[in-house]
């Protein structure tokens, strides 16, 4: 996600090479063996809900039998009460420019291979739905599961929302969570950051809404059909970590291939929408040419009503209607899109290790705008400017505060602030990959981003794997300099 903010915070297996990258028939072997969603919805305009039934189709592609499943609810940090809610004190006019409103999400009727099991809600804000299962699922064993559910949007400008333009529909059905060694990463909401975090699977979505509507969504649309005064519109994504919609009446609508990508640009008031059109088609060309191939056939790039600069999802990324300049536009869609790569393809647990994806991608767009010099914006720019933000966030917090953690991996709301965590998942980050981008030099350090996407595609990584596939390529101990950068011992930045 790009955060906007105002005074000192800075904008801040397929064997060929790997800058050939890999076909987009990739996401057919990818898909075979994955667990697929199955989702049947309505939107209601004027109750603002999204409901239906979901069947997961799971395959236990864990390393280990299970006896439970959790699942993510996400929406729930949205509802009254929440202790780790997803808006700041800071920002929550902005976000409630009509008051402060609620949403949720209600679950009924699981089962596993038709046969009701026990389900409770629980975790940190009844964000966790926890289901009994009725027998051990070995490894590669498959289960069907099912629900019914029902989601309430809040009038809210964030992910999961409707605002004046659009209706944000994203984070709003249950997903199962990632099970990890240390047991089911399900990670409540958080004001600082991304808290999702979920293991690729394939999607099958038909949703009927007002006709008044366009929609916007992750994975392709196949087709949509009128009737009386609803439409129904079908929509199937392969190899994907999460679900996203966008609705609205406003939408204006246009299109360029790239690469065999259709990208879409989904907007509102721009008033250069080739512009930012041509800034997404090409952000797809720059990172594929840097790091490998984009193997899908859509990415839409969706103007809405949202908080922050920008958010990523699979196939699609939200671009806030509020950003003020050109400059801004293109800044936050180029780092949006390298999300794609990081995030998309290569996840991590970013509630855990919020530095990991984000300062990588912060990079990413420095190297856009350093391949891509019509805009204005040099990547040495971007670094000292950096330099200089982080230096006088770290001397304004010292000054206020007596000192300033400067240390890299929190969970997210382990982060007093959201300046903290900003400065120190992007800005941070953003100048460690690039001081290590110095000490290896563009060459190698191209080459370990490559063998990054290669190795990981589709899965998830840990720090370690990150550090491992940059010492392999450098041939030399790079602990030391992660950890230096990672536990703080690095705390202002030569200018």
């Amino acid at each position: 996600m790009k955060k906007k903010f105002v005074a000192i915070v800075l904008l801040i297996f397929c064997f060929v090479t790997v800058l050939g990258g890999c076909s987009k028939s990739v996401l057919d072997s990818a898909s075979e063996n994955l667990s697929e969603y199955s989702m049947n919805l309505f939107y209601n305009e004027a109750e603002h809900t999204v409901s239906g039934s979901a069947e997961l189709k799971f395959v236990n592609n864990f390393s280990q039998p299970i006896t439970d499943m959790v699942f993510c609810l996400w929406a729930n940090g949205f509802s009254e009460g929440a202790k780790y809610g997803p808006i700041s004190l800071a920002n929550t006019a902005k976000t409630y420019p009509n008051g402060v409103s609620y949403g949720g999400i209600t679950v009924s009727e699981v089962k596993v291979d038709g046969s009701e099991v026990l389900s409770t809600v629980g975790g940190q804000d009844k964000t966790a739905l926890t289901i009994t299962l009725p027998r051990t699922i070995y490894v590669e064993e498959k289960a069907k599961v099912t629900m019914n559910f029902i989601s309430t949007l809040p009038n809210a400008n964030h992910r999961f929302g409707y605002g004046d333009s659009t209706v944000n529909i994203t984070g709003f059905f249950p997903v199962l969570a990632v099970l990890t060694s240390d047991g089911w990463a399900n990670n409540p909401y958080s004001p600082n950051g991304d808290p999702f975090f979920t293991d690729c699977a394939n999607y099958k979505v038909q949703i009927s809404y007002p006709k008044t509507y366009t929609i916007a969504s992750t994975g392709v649309q196949n087709d949509t059909t009128e009737s009386e005064d609803i439409k129904k519109t079908i929509i199937t994504a392969k190899v994907v970590r999460d679900f996203a919609m966008i609705l609205s009446k406003d939408f204006q609508v246009i299109e360029k291939e790239q690469n065999g990508t259709m990208v879409k640009y989904y907007y509102i008031q721009d008033t250069d929408p080739n512009a930012s059109l041509e800034t997404g088609a090409l952000s797809i060309k720059t990172y594929e040419n840097l790091f490998g191939d984009y193997p899908y056939d859509t990415l839409s790039v969706v103007e809405c009503n949202f908080v922050h600069g920008g958010m990523e999802f699979p196939n699609l990324v939200m671009i806030s209607n509020t950003l003020s300049s050109r400059e801004e536009i293109n800044e936050v869609i180029a780092h949006e899109i390298a999300h794609q790569w990081w995030y998309g393809m290569v996840g991590s647990n970013a509630f855990e290790h919020g530095w990991l994806d984000e300062g990588l991608t912060e990079f990413s767009t420095a190297m856009f705008f350093e391949k891509n010099p019509s805009y204005g914006l040099s990547k040495a720019e971007m670094i000292t400017n950096a330099n200089k933000s982080y230096t006088l966030f770290v001397d304004v917090y010292s000054e206020v505060f007596g000192k300033v953690d400067t240390s890299m991996d929190h969970s997210l709301n382990d982060f007093k602030t959201e300046p903290e965590y900003v400065y120190t998942a992007y800005v941070k980050s953003l100048l460690m990959y690039d001081n290590l981008y110095e000490l290896m030099g563009e060459k190698k350090f191209l080459k370990a981003v490559q063998n990054l996407l290669s190795l990981y595609r589709f899965q998830n990584i840990e720090p370690a794997h990150l550090i491992a596939t940059f010492q392999k390529v450098n041939k030399t101990d790079l602990e030391s300099f992660f950890s230096a950068w990672i536990d703080g011992k690095i705390e202002v930045v030569g200018q």
